[in-house]
């Protein structure tokens, strides 16, 4: 059997998730482009020297290589997940033969697995410039499907029930606001976050939504993309598709639900899997991502690597007991996959 290359870009999407994952086996590649971060993550006038942000960069590379996306995975239609391909359609309409599938949970809600839904106002034109050109997209994407990609990977989903993808279609989405200060946590060492009770808060109905998704190639290399995904769905995801594993459930990576969230973590999880890195992606603005709950967890209870999209969080994650509680930490946090 033929070993799969794999290569992973964990692109800088503000506070959002813009994920490019190639599989390859010498004379075949295909490529998978998960969420489009922010609109700065495309096109950001913040920068006048250089306003082409780094997805723009990628798509750009792709065309000049004669390269494209086999998969384009919107995970679900909050800002920091959908406003990059939504600048990027709005600019350059792609074609079918750049980006060949498209999976985004619309506006159609389903009764059961063979069928599914979701709409809200930020996703509402994004769907309508993919109607408007004809543009063939998958919108059935519930817990339980997977799709076999021919020599190189089977792609599982783990998450959303069909329940909470039909959730969707009755919300219409809110805005983004909130510019809390740093909190109390970060100052706290690890050991004593791991000591507290665990207790997780609500989900949007956004995020209980979110598409989350293993890739294990045909070499039975594993991978997790979790979106913003419920970490209760993920984890009945998991069981669905190992009934017959033992426990833990190994992955080369695993791309943190929401940024690392202690809403979308528990504990328990990390008895179900293992992996050599957790990706946290985010640059912390508005919503203070990732919780040093999640965090002290990981360290504190795994010999895993953290991987940061935005190294400097780490300035301000880490008290000066932890790196003497823990003296690998700095060996722990990679800034490269």
């Amino acid at each position: 059997m033929e070993t799969i290359q794999t290569t992973t870009r964990i692109l800088q999407a503000d506070y959002g998730d813009c994920i490019f994952f190639s599989l390859t086996n010498g004379t075949k590649e295909y490529n998978i482009l998960v969420d489009g971060g922010t609109d700065h993550t495309y096109y950001d006038f913040r920068n006048r020297r250089n306003p082409v942000g780094p997805l723009k960069e990628l798509i750009d590379g792709l065309i000049a290589e004669e390269r494209h996306i086999d998969l384009l995975v919107l995970t679900h239609v909050d800002d920091d997940h959908l406003l990059g391909i939504k600048a990027w359609f709005e600019d350059c309409f792609p074609s079918q033969n750049l980006v060949e599938n498209f999976w985004i949970n619309d506006d159609i809600s389903i009764k059961n697995i063979e069928s599914l839904n979701n709409d809200t106002s930020k996703a509402s034109s994004l769907i309508q410039l993919l109607r408007k050109n004809a543009y063939k997209y998958e919108n059935h994407i519930v817990q339980g499907r997977q799709f076999i990609v021919d020599d190189l990977c089977v792609i599982k989903v783990l998450a959303p029930s069909v329940i909470k993808h039909n959730a969707i279609s009755e919300k219409i989405a809110k805005s983004l606001n909130n510019n809390a200060i740093l909190p109390e946590e970060y100052k706290m060492p690890i050991k004593i976050l791991i000591n507290k009770p665990w207790e997780n808060g609500s989900l949007s109905i956004e995020n209980n939504s979110s598409i989350a998704i293993e890739i294990e190639t045909i070499d039975h290399e594993r991978y997790l993309l979790l979106g913003d995904a419920s970490v209760k769905d993920i984890m009945k995801g998991i069981e669905l598709f190992h009934k017959e594993d033992s426990l833990p459930i190994c992955y080369k990576w695993i791309k943190l639900s929401h940024h690392g969230s202690k809403n979308n973590f528990i504990p328990s999880l990390l008895h179900m899997v293992c992996t050599e890195t957790f990706i946290v992606s985010t640059n912390g603005k508005y919503y203070n991502h990732p919780d040093k709950d999640v965090i002290a967890y990981l360290i504190g209870k795994t010999k895993s690597n953290i991987f940061f999209n935005y190294p400097e969080r780490c300035d301000l994650l880490f008290t000066k007991q932890d790196y003497i509680d823990y003296p690998d930490l700095n060996k722990r946090i990679v800034c490269e996959l």
